[in-house]
């Protein structure tokens, strides 16, 4: 009984970290992928067919701040549903969960959206596009906040902890190519930005791999070592004030 448990929690483990290389790898393509596509909406397209290898969705949504009427407008819909909601729409920050995520920077998740009280004319609007679950992300840059991230299901579906991490970080890429699409003349910079986030996916997917490949413990110490160096470094590099 303890010996099959045992081979059913290392069975576990061993797609759990499976799951985590696809999801680094994906990634990595998705950092490039947004670097060789200067249109928005070509990006958003492909972001969203690399996306579906590692996470469920049927809506993928992009909003957008508008500072001068201070709405937040749908600027991409991208899904293979039929849908009524169409790019152009705005909405002020107050009637949506997308204008709290701007304001508050932090994520917006509900598993079940017909419980949601506070934005009844979203939720109808929702309940009509069949949508029961949602995942909404703050993107921002250094230089500043853009808008949110939209992930949306047709069942409801409780988000986990790896999902939540996966689009968060997925979201950190979005920002960068939207805010670069949106101030083409600070394209190098962007390419800076994007290039030491694509560095560290790098050395986070080389920990995932040689762990999977259950390294000698003292090798795979001082590979660590190694990789953390890199990675401060690169991490140093990001911060304000620093080159």
């Amino acid at each position: 009984m303890a010996e099959a448990k045992s081979t059913a929690l290392a069975s576990q483990a061993g797609r759990s970290t499976e799951d985590t290389r696809r999801q680094f790898e994906t990634l990595l393509e998705v950092s490039g992928s947004i670097a060789q596509h200067r249109d928005l909406g070509a990006r958003f397209h492909d972001l969203a067919e690399r996306l579906h290898r590692v996470v469920q969705f049927d809506y993928l949504n992009l909003v957008l701040h508008d500072p001068e009427t201070n709405v937040m407008r749908l600027h991409i819909l991208e899904t293979a549903q039929p849908h009524q909601i169409q790019p152009g729409l705005e909405l002020p920050l107050n009637d949506t969960p997308s204008g709290l995520v701007f304001e508050t920077q932090q994520p917006y998740f509900s598993f079940d959206i017909a419980q949601e009280k506070r934005f009844p004319d979203f939720v109808e609007r929702l309940r009509k596009e069949n949508i029961s679950a949602v995942a909404i992300l703050p993107l921002t840059t250094a230089q500043r906040r853009i808008g949110a991230l939209g992930f949306g299901r047709q069942v409801s579906h409780r988000y986990t902890g790896d999902e939540t991490e996966f689009m968060q970080r997925v979201a950190s890429l979005v920002a960068v190519a939207v805010d670069n699409a949106l101030n083409y003349e600070s394209s190098h910079a962007y390419q800076q930005e994007l290039a030491r986030e694509r560095d560290r996916l790098r050395v986070l997917l080389e920990v995932n791999n040689a762990v999977v490949s259950n390294l000698e413990r003292r090798g795979l110490l001082l590979r660590c070592g190694a990789w953390c160096r890199t990675t401060l470094s690169a991490w140093r590099s990001t911060m304000p004030g620093k080159t």
